[in-house]
């Protein structure tokens, strides 16, 4: 007699006939409205997803473990986020540098995947133009705020970006005819905006005009509090502690 094949599912991890269950497929939390993500040098932010809840398990798991699987529901743009992007009109799309080390642990370079992605829906350049100061920085995951605020910048004008670049003539143009360079720089996840604010430093001492629009395939919603509370999954503890001042359940 031949058993149907059983699996975990990430996002709640309860046995299940698919690889993920239909429960955690609909709480995936989709963004379609850009906000300001309230750091210095960076514009207006555009994520993907509200990384809440099951959402933001089924991300932790795509990241750290190369969910190929959790790919194809996690890979999902909103079209009127789709939109937005478009009238921007970047120049290019951006990705975050990541340490090698850490990407061949994980099995991918989880921020150029996403920018990568973020790119073919836009129909705009992917361009290398940060690079690490260093092969394994330190890096910011479980770190408070006030520690990644003060974190040394790991970040560099990479050195393959260069006068032989193809966009390098056209952002040069823009610079002298006064015009400003808009750029899509991409993140993973977004937890706090530290690590895109401190890559945006390291290029407006490049491009003084460039106008920096942070993205990401998540965001942790205690980072956008203008988000009205209808739009949050019941289960996440940010809103109950919200309706409830004695609560303490943040996200830590």
């Amino acid at each position: 007699m031949h058993w149907p094949t059983l699996f975990f599912c990430p996002g709640c991890l309860l046995p299940s006939m698919m690889s993920l269950c239909d429960s955690c497929k609909r709480s995936i939390q989709p963004n379609s409205l850009p906000f300001d993500l309230e750091r210095e040098g960076l514009e207006t932010c555009y994520p993907v997803l509200i990384s809440a809840g099951t959402t933001r398990n089924l991300l932790r798991r795509w990241k750290e473990k190369r969910g190929n699987i959790l790919r194809s529901h996690l890979f999902r743009m909103d079209p009127a986020l789709q939109r937005s992007l478009f009238q921007l009109d970047v120049v290019a799309v951006v990705p975050i540098p990541q340490s090698p080390n850490r990407s061949e642990r994980r099995g991918h370079a989880s921020s150029r995947e996403v920018a990568r992605f973020i790119a073919e829906r836009i129909d705009r350049p992917l361009v290398d133009l940060l690079d690490l100061q260093k092969d394994d920085p330190a890096h910011m995951t479980g770190k408070s705020r006030f520690e990644r605020d003060h974190s040394p910048n790991p970040f560099r004008i990479s050195e393959n970006f260069s006068a032989a670049h193809p966009l390098f003539q056209l952002m040069e143009e823009r610079v002298f005819s006064g015009k400003d360079i808009p750029l899509l720089l991409v993140d993973d996840l977004i937890t706090s905006g530290a690590t895109l604010a401190r890559a945006a430093t390291v290029i407006h001492g490049f491009l003084p005009r460039a106008r920096i629009y942070p993205s990401g395939l998540g965001l942790r919603p205690s980072v956008r509090p203008e988000l009205p509370e209808s739009e949050f999954p019941s289960d996440v503890p940010e809103v109950r502690s919200r309706s409830d001042p004695d609560r303490s359940d943040h996200f830590p």
